[in-house]
């Protein structure tokens, strides 16, 4: 798996609205001049290969923002977060026009970074879950890249931002939910993706 290097690519900081002309007031919470900051990072998860059994599974793609490069200066400035959206992009990394196969996704909600699967996995543990995606994968087929765009609840409660994956998983707050992935009969110990993952943030406050 490649090392995590993250670009971000929107930064929008918001304050409270008040005074005339119909605005109202937005109430943070009790926190004197607290401000909220809207951010979209990107972070490449790394490749995935099959094993020695041709099975490809992966139960770890996380949104956490502890996986992003910016966490450490954020969790400076910001004490609460929640998931606001994210888009787990699937690209080809397969070298040889003989390999093809199928891959299915799709978001466990019952499970969270901090509390996943291990791997690895089996087909009715992918198949049931939430927005299922199947896709071919091989060298000859996978011209474009793949946007999944993953399940987040709406209305999520805000999270510590030091421990904004849930664990247990539920009730929801922060980041939770989890991508896992499935193939088999594929080409046995062959690279066939690269996953990226580009997640928005909503953080609060100051520590």
């Amino acid at each position: 798996m490649t090392d995590r290097k993250t670009t971000t690519t929107t930064v929008r900081n918001r304050r409270p609205r008040g005074g005339r002309g119909g605005r109202r007031r937005i109430p943070m919470m009790g926190l004197p001049g607290a401000q909220t900051c809207l951010i979209t990072c990107r972070v490449p998860y790394g490749t995935v290969s099959s094993g020695t059994s041709g099975i490809l599974s992966v139960a770890d793609v996380s949104p956490t923002i502890q996986g992003f490069t910016e966490y450490s200066t954020l969790s400076s400035l910001y004490g609460e977060i929640k998931l606001m959206a994210c888009t787990i992009v699937v690209s080809n990394a397969c070298s040889s026009a003989s390999i093809n196969g199928r891959v299915m996704m799709g978001t466990q909600m019952q499970a969270s970074a901090a509390s996943h699967a291990s791997t690895p996995l089996v087909a009715s543990q992918v198949e049931n879950l939430a927005r299922v995606k199947y896709f071919n994968v091989g060298y000859s087929i996978f011209d474009r890249a793949i946007n999944y765009r993953m399940v987040v609840p709406r209305q999520l409660d805000w999270a510590d931002i030091s421990r904004d994956s849930p664990n247990p998983p539920t009730p929801f707050a922060g980041c939770p939910g989890v991508v896992y992935l499935y193939g088999d009969n594929l080409s046995a110990s062959f690279q066939y993706i690269k996953i990226d993952i580009i997640a928005t943030f909503m953080l609060r406050g100051r520590v």
